[in-house]
Formats: structure tokens, sequence, C-alpha cells
């Protein structure tokens, strides 16, 4: 362990406790990547799968290298991309590479919703605009029922591409010839 932020309130405002390596302050603006800023995926549809999940983090590269993770909320979006809001002082200005994760668990993971972006952070004084560029996610069922049967056909499905890909076949070449024991002399 590197660093522990902690907040008393969920929403990262008022004093932060760091525990560990002191708070490493603002990284400097990253360059924009070569496909550009722009967002690359519907912004109307990714702030739909995302609005109504609860939970809501941002995580980016901080000036040490290791990940800061901010609780985030949404603010409405345009074209440009989702307008965030975030306590003051938590954002380095400019832009940079960003992750957003959304996400809603009920008990024992059963019903579980998830929304994973990638994109570009842009922190102005006026506020902060994160503009997706990749999406993905997935819905557990709320049924612990439902949610064994389809796990158990997600294995087999898996299991069956491996089997056709010949995996397994490679795998115990690799196991037999690392664990092949020396000649012991006696």
């Amino acid at each position: 362990m590197q660093r522990v932020a902690a907040w008393t309130d969920l929403s990262a405002s008022g004093e932060r406790q760091v525990t560990g390596a002191a708070w490493p302050g603002f990284p400097g603006s990253q360059p924009p990547p070569q496909n550009g800023t722009h967002p690359r995926v519907d912004v109307a549809k990714a702030a739909s799968q995302i609005s109504g999940l609860p939970h809501r983090l941002l995580a980016y590269r901080g000036a040490d290298g290791y990940p800061v993770i901010l609780p985030v909320q949404m603010a409405g979006h345009d074209e440009t991309g989702l307008k965030l809001v975030v306590p003051d002082g938590l954002l380095p200005p400019g832009g940079r590479r960003a992750g957003l994760l959304a996400h809603a668990y009920r008990p024992q993971l059963v019903g579980l919703r998830t929304r994973i972006l990638t994109g570009w952070l842009e922190m102005t004084a006026d506020e902060a605009r994160y503009a997706p560029h990749t999406t993905k996610g997935f819905i557990a069922p709320p049924s612990k029922n439902l949610l064994l049967v389809s796990n158990g056909l997600l294995a087999k499905l898996g299991l069956w591409q491996a089997r056709r890909q010949g995996i397994p076949e490679r795998l115990e070449r690799l196991a037999s010839t690392s664990t092949e024991e020396p000649a012991v002399s006696g």
C-alpha cells in the first residue's frame, strides 16, 4: 500500500485524511490521444446507461504514477461529453486519459449492473467534461437461480472455446516441460 485517502463523506467533500505516502499533488496535462479527444461513442446512450446506476467512480493517473479514484456525479451531457460534478480541488486542471465506472451492487452480487468507460477528461475553471471513447458493461440477473444457470452456461461456453482453440493441450505441454524432475542418482 502506497497511500489511501479517505473522507468522512462518501462524496469526497470535506477534510481528506491520507494514510501512507503523502498526497502527490496534481500531474501535468497529458498529450491528447492520436485520434483526438472527442467522444467516440454515443454520449446520450452512455449517459442513459450510467444514469440509473447509483455509484460512479472516476480514475486517472496521479502525479506519482498511482491511480487516483474519486466519486463523481453527472450533471448532464451534450455532444461533447458528460458533465461531471466533483468536489473542488480534487481534479487536476487540463486534459488526461481517465476511466469511469458506474455500478449497482445488490446483496451477494445477485442483480449486479456495471458500466465501464474509458475516455478523455478535460478540467477547466468552469467544469469537468468527460468524453467517452469506449464503453463496456454487464448485468447479472436479480434471481439467484437464473444467475447460477447463466454463470454455468458462460463457463461451458468458455470451456468449449478453449477446447476449440487447443488451449488445454498447450497448457498440458507447458506443464509437462516445466515440471520434469531431474534424474536422481542413487
